[in-house]
């Protein structure tokens, strides 16, 4: 289906595109007559004239001198008064010597055997590996790094130190 707009003859068309082009031209010459009529009467000379155009630069005051330095004196020498103690003591009485019968000799209970040493496993074998990043698989990285972990009693962990790292 087309439109209605391309149902115009040939005729149709190019007496509208003439019409077109009178109305432009019109609208130039009105427009240059306007220009040409202002020019002369001079009002836009005048005003042209009077448009002045100048930079000029910000006056910035100068800076003020700095301050004089201030007089350092130097302090008053520190006195420290020491108090003085007169301590009088009276005298230790005589010495006294009693005798005393010997004490009975203590007698010691056996003391429980030690306990048997605990078995010692390495980390590997009672933890399972952590995953390897796959980045590192892809470029080829790996390394070793040796610590030294303290592990109380309770079985909390109270020193860390890396002992060689492969990085």
């Amino acid at each position: 289906m087309e439109r209605p707009g391309h149902l115009h003859t040939q005729s149709q068309s190019n007496s509208s595109r003439v019409m077109g082009i009178v109305i432009v031209v019109a609208i130039h010459v009105l427009a240059v007559a306007g220009l040409v009529t202002a020019l002369a009467t001079g009002a836009i000379l005048k005003q042209m004239a009077e448009i002045k155009a100048s930079v000029e630069r910000v006056k910035t005051p100068p800076k003020p001198p700095p301050p004089p330095p201030v007089d350092m004196k130097a302090p008053p020498p520190v006195s420290a008064i020491i108090p003085q103690f007169n301590v009088t003591t009276e005298a230790p009485p005589p010495p006294v010597t009693v005798k005393a019968p010997p004490p009975p000799a203590p007698t010691r209970a056996a003391a429980p055997p030690p306990p048997p040493p605990t078995e010692l496993h390495a980390i590997t074998r009672s933890h399972s590996l952590p995953p390897y990043p796959t980045i590192s698989q892809r470029l080829g990285e790996q390394g070793t790094t040796t610590m030294i972990v303290d592990i109380n009693t309770e079985g909390t962990v109270t020193d860390c130190k890396i002992e060689h790292s492969s990085s």
